[in-house]
């Protein structure tokens, strides 16, 4: 029987990526370009971690956005309630596990393709080419060739 390792070091960058990533996407949120900020902006009304705002009003109030949000929104997209049950899950990650949340993160948004399970991105790769990946309780497909596994 295979058991994942266990790299501490795999599970710290992985916390270091989605890190970054939240502080991008910050930096995103806040930016005077259009097609930099509304993305984001409208990922953070989708996930919910704004609510009762309209997309013209968080734009207005962008300088709102601050890290506890975006580190909010990783985490609802990785499945997770809240940044701090999503960090302890990727402290927790396995090496391969962990390799995996960095490719997905790596590759995040457009244009993967999303779906609510592993199970189903994995039928949709077997029609479609592209590699699956589990996301916390989703699934995404990387397009064929934009990973290195």
């Amino acid at each position: 029987m295979h058991t994942p390792s266990h790299s501490p070091g795999s599970s710290s960058a992985v916390v270091e990526s989605f890190l970054r990533e939240a502080k991008r996407l910050q930096r995103a949120a806040c930016s005077g370009d259009l097609a930099d900020c509304l993305p984001v902006l409208r990922r953070l009304i989708a996930q919910q971690v704004f609510t009762g705002v309209t997309l013209p009003q968080l734009r207005r109030r962008q300088d709102f956005v601050q890290r506890k949000h975006t580190l909010q929104l990783l985490a609802l997209e990785a499945g997770y309630i809240s940044w701090a049950e999503c960090r302890r899950a990727l402290e927790a990650l396995s090496t391969e596990r962990a390799e995996q949340y960095n490719i997905a993160l790596r590759y995040a948004g457009y244009p993967n393709h999303w779906f609510s399970s592993l199970q189903e991105a994995r039928a949709f790769a077997f029609q479609h080419g592209g590699y699956p990946l589990a996301y916390g309780r989703q699934g995404v497909v990387i397009p064929a060739g934009h990973h290195s596994h």
